[in-house]
């Protein structure tokens, strides 16, 4: 789950943490930062925002009274079906022939180049180095600084991360600048959109859990302060005085910005950081950003450090939390003492914002937390910024750390395909993370043209195993027709709920 992030994570982290920035300082509360035209250029991607409303289907039947957290369902969609139907198109196409295809290693370079001498086999090197040319070449720097202390109950501790002893890749991507919107380099202004999406089909009980801020129902455009002064249906806004500064005039003293890992590792996380922190430093004047560590126990134990620039460059466009410390224990902000700790921890500090880097399942305590800042009359915003392997926020058209997963996935299976075929008679099921009806799948299926992938035909009927069965030797039959005897199958790891004998015993344990 943790590979570096593609250079597209890189750059959708990166506007992600300045869209949430610049949503703190506008001083936006109950939103989740997105992006839309994501199909063009970076650098013209158009920041946005949608409202946490709009994440969460609401239940077949209703209930009377106030709806808990719990009963919030913290599930996506169901799969596009532009994606079904391209797969439909190329299915039986691909049962009788063999077009397997890897999309080959993730990073590269267009040199040409075989890199530097620390890339080559050391099986290699060993005939030509000495030993302690060699320890040299794998670890130049020896001494390494003494992890840092965070907390001593429960002890973290945080390591430090020397630049000399990073691989080639990992040296390049610190340097790495991704690429993204002109308008998040001026002054940033947040324009109510005309679409107002919701997935809940019972807008009383949305109401009835987050009374103080369900009414953020408009989704948001970020767009240059130049633009939006021209704009007649639009407020009036004082320009900056430098195109280079973003001073906002909502700012009488520097911000304050909390930060928090609020789900497992996804690549992506540490350039949504950095992007953050970048916003907030070109403030005028600059606001300071606190990261809580360890997940929601920093936050509730109140475990934090100042993000500064040195910290925030250690790790660039790298994957993995380590930043922040690896996400731990609670999972979730699920009892009411949780929340006042939170409360409490958020008062403490006085923060302006709040941003929540998690998958759909904590951005639903993303919006208690919201709900919760309200009624206290705290003047925090909170902001949510999507990361998920399965790419399932309704309204947001990707999430962090999608794309590498998918292309490490698509990378491995594409390489499973030519095992399979120069045996001549395997059949091997992959198994990849994921729901029944998971995007990632089918991603790596139309990437990698395997012959079949088993998903969800239905979120409630569900599937029987006879019928799952028959269709398997359906597709053995017809491979063997046409001269082959091997084959690749993928299938989610959560495709065993849906189907309906394992539903029974699931329930009976």
């Amino acid at each position: 789950n943790c590979p570096l992030p593609s250079a597209f994570d890189c750059a959708y982290g990166y506007l992600l943490g300045h869209t949430a920035g610049a949503l703190a300082c506008e001083r936006r509360n109950f939103y989740v930062a997105s992006c839309a035209s994501m199909h063009l250029s970076p650098k013209e991607w158009e920041p946005c925002a949608v409202p946490f409303s709009s994440l969460y289907p609401g239940h077949q039947e209703s209930t009377k009274g106030p709806c808990p957290s719990r009963s919030i369902v913290k599930i996506g969609r169901l799969l596009r079906p532009n994606l079904m139907e391209v797969y439909r198109h190329f299915r039986e196409e691909w049962v009788e022939c063999n077009v397997f295809k890897s999309p080959g290693p993730m990073q590269f370079s267009n040199g040409g180049d075989v890199g530097p001498l620390s890339d080559r086999p050391f099986t290699l090197l060993a005939e030509y180095l000495s030993i302690d040319e060699l320890k040299q070449l794998i670890q130049p720097v020896v001494q390494l600084p003494a992890p840092l202390t965070i907390s001593h109950d429960p002890f973290v501790v945080r390591d430090v991360r020397v630049a000399e002893n990073l691989g080639a890749l990992e040296r390049k991507r610190l340097e790495y600048v991704p690429a993204f919107p002109g308008c998040l380099r001026g002054h940033v202004m947040a324009q109510d959109d005309e679409l107002a999406p919701h997935a809940c089909d019972n807008i009383e009980e949305l109401a009835a859990s987050l009374p103080q801020t369900h009414a953020n129902m408009c989704a948001l455009r970020l767009v240059a302060a130049t633009e939006a002064v021209h704009d007649e249906n639009e407020a009036m806004s004082p320009q900056p005085d430098s195109p280079k500064t973003r001073v906002s005039p909502k700012m009488l003293s520097g911000l304050t910005v909390g930060i928090v890992f609020a789900s497992n590792q996804v690549p992506g996380y540490h350039p949504a950081v950095a992007g953050l922190f970048d916003y907030l430093s070109s403030l005028d004047p600059p606001a300071k950003l606190v990261g809580f560590l360890s997940g929601y126990e920093g936050l509730l134990r109140d475990e934090h450090a100042e993000i500064t620039k040195e910290m925030v460059d250690q790790y660039r466009n790298l994957g993995g939390q380590d930043m922040l410390c690896q996400f731990g224990d609670p999972a979730t902000l699920a009892f009411k003492d949780h929340m006042q700790a939170a409360i409490k921890t958020i008062a403490r500090h006085e923060l302006d914002g709040l941003v929540m880097v998690g998958n759909l399942v904590n951005q639903v305590d993303t919006a208690f937390l919201a709900e919760a800042c309200a009624a206290e009359k705290l003047g925090t915003k909170v902001i949510g910024v999507p990361v998920s392997l399965d790419c399932n926020f309704p309204f947001v058209q990707q999430t962090i750390g999608y794309d590498t997963v998918a292309r490490t996935l698509s990378h491995l299976v594409g390489g499973i395909g030519k095992v399979a075929e120069s045996s001549g008679n395997m059949w091997i099921f992959v198994r990849t993370m994921g729901d029944a009806w998971s995007h990632l799948a089918v991603q790596c299926t139309l990437q990698t043209h395997v012959h079949m992938v088993l998903l969800s035909g239905s979120q409630l009927l569900g599937q029987y195993l006879a019928n799952i069965v028959k269709c398997l030797c359906d597709l053995i039959v017809k491979r063997h027709e046409a001269g082959h005897n091997h084959g690749v199958i993928m299938l989610p790891v959560g495709f065993v709920n849906d189907i309906l004998e394992l539903r029974l015993l699931f329930a009976e344990l």
